[in-house]
């Protein structure tokens, strides 16, 4: 074997290690992308799971979600002390959700999981106290408009109000 042909079959080795290379580069990123992505559903749902143990230790929180969830009370029939309750009630869940909204937006979180969770919202805003609560909630620029627009469309909120 000559000179040439040692740089040749130096040549194809070295272009076949670049490849190998950028097949493993792409292999890496594929498991941190997954990695990433379990990582930030198991945050969300840790703290979805925090939230529902804390409201469920507390039994004034328990009797106000049965009488807005279940009893479907109006909010004039609520104290003062209740509609704050709910106000930070209702706002907690919603930055749950606005969270898990800019991370389904990046791609990084399940969308099937964003969805199901957005849904259980939306639905909830056909809820007497849920409206009130969210009538004067949107008026304080608490949450992105990104998040509004995307998830209570005016459209969607009128036809809910109207059933």
């Amino acid at each position: 074997m000559d000179l040439t042909q040692l740089a040749n079959l130096g040549e194809a080795i070295g272009g076949l290690a670049v490849v190998g290379s950028l097949l493993y580069l792409g292999h890496e990123v594929r498991m941190g992308t997954k990695t990433l992505r379990a990582s930030k559903a198991a945050q969300s749902s840790e703290s979805w799971s925090s939230f529902n143990e804390a409201m469920a230790q507390d039994p004034e929180i328990i009797d106000l979600v049965n009488n807005v969830h279940v009893q479907r009370c109006p909010p004039e029939s609520l104290s003062r002390e209740e509609l704050i309750r709910l106000s930070f009630y209702c706002r907690s869940i919603m930055q749950r959700a606005e969270a898990e909204y800019f991370l389904n937006e990046a791609d990084i979180h399940p969308a099937s999981v964003y969805n199901n969770r957005i849904a259980n919202i939306r639905s909830w805003m056909q809820l007497p106290a849920w409206q009130h609560w969210w009538e004067r909630e949107k008026l304080t620029s608490m949450f992105s408009q990104d998040f509004v627009d995307s998830v209570f469309p005016p459209d969607k909120l009128s036809r809910a109000a109207n059933h």
